[in-house]
């Protein structure tokens, strides 16, 4: 297959695109052609939305390829603990929980390279225990590719050299004219990620901060000493649902509440809620 990037692709990010459902055919061909890239690409790569909606904020600004492959073993640190006054109380976008390879367009161009948004707990875990062995820099050196610490998608321009705290998230990645980005160029550098994914990403015997042993630690401590029992009513005093009521559904075994809010259930830690009665 022969892929290369089109100056119509850029065209679907128009200001006056953004935000209406009229252009989503227009999109949905691009996402096609990414999604073809993806097929290209020989992994299981997904893209995000075509359509204005809740995870890019109703306006498509860009669009991501994007591949990640956790550990079967994920699960085993119990589900991610999200406060819902946090930041990412409503970030569905799947590839920030977890270390993902990419491909973006946006009406700039294209970037390609590494994720680990702050919200992939596990694959930030491994990251910042390297930061402090000051091992990461070895990885990266080499590559020709920008970087920063502190970003969520590509900026402008990357950090002169790495630092040892984690902001928004790790973001490594490549740029280059329009022109260059072509199926062979983009295949050869996301292969070179492969050293620096096999360091980065978390699985059991790359557990580097032993977040398996504090899972366990956590789950007995829980249990141990349950603040809540199935049955007990609630009020939810942190967050974007501060004030509801609800009734504790069930404990789950890494220690959040799950409490049913009318049909529909949600899982909170103890100290979002308070015993009512």
């Amino acid at each position: 297959m022969t892929w290369s990037a089109s100056t119509d692709d850029l065209q679907a990010f128009e200001a006056h695109k953004q935000r209406s459902m009229v252009y989503t055919p227009e999109r949905r061909a691009l996402r096609d052609r990414l999604q073809s890239l993806g097929d290209a690409l020989g992994a299981d790569w997904k893209t995000t939305d075509d359509a204005p909606s809740l995870a890019n904020g109703r306006r498509v600004q860009e669009m991501w390829l994007f591949s990640i492959r956790p550990s079967e073993a994920y699960d085993s640190l119990g589900g991610p603990k999200v406060h819902l006054s946090s930041p990412f109380a409503l970030d569905t976008l799947p590839f920030h929980d977890h270390m993902a390879r990419f491909v973006r367009v946006d009406g700039e161009g294209y970037t390609w390279g590494l994720l680990i948004h702050a919200k992939a707990k596990a694959d930030r875990a491994n990251l910042e225990v390297l930061l402090k062995r000051q091992a990461l820099q070895p990885l990266i050196d080499g590559l020709g590719a920008e970087f920063s610490l502190d970003a969520e998608a590509p900026l402008a321009a990357g950090d002169d050299s790495l630092g040892d705290q984690v902001g928004r998230g790790f973001c490594l990645w490549w740029r280059r004219a329009l022109e260059e980005c072509t199926l062979e160029v983009i295949q050869a550098n996301l292969s070179q990620l492969d050293p620096l994914c096999d360091a980065l990403g978390w699985r059991p015997d790359r557990d580097l901060a032993g977040l398996v042993a504090k899972a366990k630690q956590e789950a007995v401590a829980a249990n141990a000493t349950p603040a809540f029992s199935p049955g007990d009513r609630v009020r939810i005093r942190k967050g974007l649902l501060t004030g509801r009521r609800g009734q504790v559904d069930r404990v789950r075994a890494d220690g959040r509440i799950m409490v049913a809010l009318g049909p529909a259930a949600m899982d909170f830690s103890a100290e979002d809620l308070f015993r009512e009665g």
